[in-house]
């Protein structure tokens, strides 16, 4: 699961590693409101990637929460947590904010510095 704040470059990446678009790319926060799924498949191999919307820190209506909703639902289905950062923007602030949901802070995690 690609996990990060809005506009880390989540979508982009994804649609980058997967070598189609799956996600839309906008400038826009809050672009992606539902996990979208995306599928790579090789001779010998499959890379299956979850795109999350932008974790956000307070859930002030029912949009954020339920995209928060979907955040939480990725990890839990992931085998490996991806952290998007964007290094102009506080980056060890945000590794603060992309901690795994209880139960999951076994998950392996990589970071992916963007931008």
């Amino acid at each position: 699961a690609l996990v990060g704040l809005p506009n880390a470059g989540k979508s982009t990446l994804s649609n980058r590693l997967l070598g189609q678009r799956y996600s839309i790319v906008t400038r826009k926060p809050n672009t992606t409101r539902k996990k979208v799924l995306g599928i790579r498949s090789e001779k010998d191999s499959q890379l299956i990637l979850l795109d999350t919307p932008g974790v956000v820190t307070k859930q002030n209506n029912l949009l954020d929460a339920s995209m928060m909703k979907a955040v939480t639902t990725a990890v839990e289905d992931a085998d490996v947590m991806l952290m998007v950062v964007d290094a102009n923007y506080e980056p060890l602030e945000a590794l603060k904010l992309l901690r795994p949901p209880a139960g999951r802070e076994h998950i392996p995690i990589a970071v992916a510095v963007n931008k």
